[in-house]
């Protein structure tokens, strides 16, 4: 039986958490309003906007996609896209 752990970003610098997650083979999901945070810690990215999935891919292909400098600009555009 594999053990669990939960990980948290908190006291943890990039380095460590990536090599920890490189090198025990596993996948980590990072909740976060910091698109800074974002685009240096993920592989794959999911924009939500109330519980739904509006957009996901690399962050690189995002920014690329919406035509945006940075992943903060493509949040933006997309929660205002998304507007009630």
């Amino acid at each position: 039986c594999r053990h669990r752990r939960v990980l948290t970003a908190r006291g943890r610098d990039v380095h460590s958490t990536r090599n920890y997650k490189k090198k025990n083979a596993m996948a980590t999901l990072l909740a976060s309003h910091n698109m800074d945070e974002v685009t240096r810690l993920s592989d794959y990215v999911l924009m939500m906007k109330e519980g739904s999935i509006i957009d996901e891919g690399t962050a690189t292909a995002l920014i690329e996609k919406h035509g945006r400098d940075n992943l903060e600009e493509v949040f933006l555009k997309l929660a205002r896209q998304h507007e009630h």
